[in-house]
């Protein structure tokens, strides 16, 4: 941890840049995939059961989304009355209920992923791998720092960025015509 003064303009001028790189960017994708007939929040949740793989129990699923529990029900409940996500009750505690892809939950989402993958690479492919590379760099350090403000487990929020690192191969299965 650093100890040095920041400029109070050059933190709030990163804060503005950041706030505005986050809409803007949370804009576009959103404008792509609704295109397709689901809002980004919507595809969030895909791209989270997707790439974990597996259910998930709803605090999780809110926990890798970086929302509240409430939010995340809503969203639940718009991808189940569409068809893409089944609520399920877990083997042991009956409390717990863990959300996971339907059929066309995994079809909805080899649709999208292909666009909103283009979309990634259309917003920073202004960026050199090695550009790329520090700018993740500098967002973990500030999601760290933000999350140890907030008196909150870190791990989590690692898990979800190793969990959803999505390969070459998965775009190449979802842009596959054919079934599973």
């Amino acid at each position: 941890m650093k100890n040095e003064e920041l400029s109070g303009a050059d933190l709030f001028s990163t804060w503005t840049l950041l706030h505005q790189s986050y809409l803007l960017t949370y804009k576009y994708l959103d404008q792509i995939v609704s295109r397709l007939g689901i809002s980004q929040a919507q595809a969030s949740v895909l791209l989270v059961l997707k790439g974990t793989g597996h259910p998930l129990p709803l605090s999780k699923l809110a926990r890798y989304l970086v929302q509240e529990a409430q939010s995340v029900t809503s969203l639940v409940d718009r991808l189940e009355q569409r068809g893409l996500v089944r609520r399920v009750p877990d083997q042991r505690d009956r409390r717990v209920i863990h959300v996971e892809l339907t059929e066309h939950g995994h079809e909805t989402f080899d649709q999208i992923f292909p666009a909103a993958w283009k979309a990634c690479n259309d917003v920073f492919g202004d960026l050199s791998s090695k550009e790329l590379a520090q700018f993740a760099s500098v967002a973990t350090k500030v999601r760290n720092r933000a999350a140890q403000l907030l008196s909150l487990d870190q791990a989590p929020f690692e898990r979800a960025t190793e969990t959803l690192r999505f390969s070459p191969e998965v775009f190449e299965q979802a842009a596959a015509p054919a079934g599973r």
